[in-house]
């Protein structure tokens, strides 16, 4: 929250979405989508014992995070195997300005996952490297 010092104290968070989600599969292997908070309303307490210059109620209101999606699914679940893909996703900077909602700089993250079905249900596993 830029305040000096390196002690944490525990103040309270309370925030309030509207999410879009566009998804669309380009081919039975590419999969994107673009996803947007549409308006996020957070409202943060400092805690009592927190002698730090962070004010004691922050408040925010505004367009949140702007995510894209990139999906490529390099084989498809058979019998022997699970499913195996790869992804991209990238967060560009938004609201720089605003301390609680928003991203400041450029996200991104890469990775790979596996999906395999059974009777009872479905495990997903996922590796990722997040570069900020």
């Amino acid at each position: 929250m830029g305040s000096v010092g390196g002690e944490d104290f525990l103040g309270k968070t309370t925030e309030h979405e509207y999410l879009i989600l566009l998804a669309y599969g380009i081919s039975d292997r590419l999969e994107v989508e673009f996803e947007t908070a549409v308006h996020t309303k957070i409202n943060f307490d400092k805690a009592s014992d927190d002698p730090s210059s962070v004010p004691s109620r922050i408040e925010e209101s505004g367009l949140g995070d702007v995510d894209m999606h990139a999906r490529w699914r390099w084989t498809e679940e058979t019998e022997d195997r699970p499913e195996m893909f790869s992804f991209v996703e990238v967060t560009p900077p938004f609201q720089k300005n605003k301390l609680l909602i928003g991203t400041q700089d450029w996200e991104a993250n890469l990775g790979f996952g596996v999906v395999r079905g059974y009777q009872w249900g479905t495990i997903t596993g996922r590796l990722q490297r997040l570069e900020a």
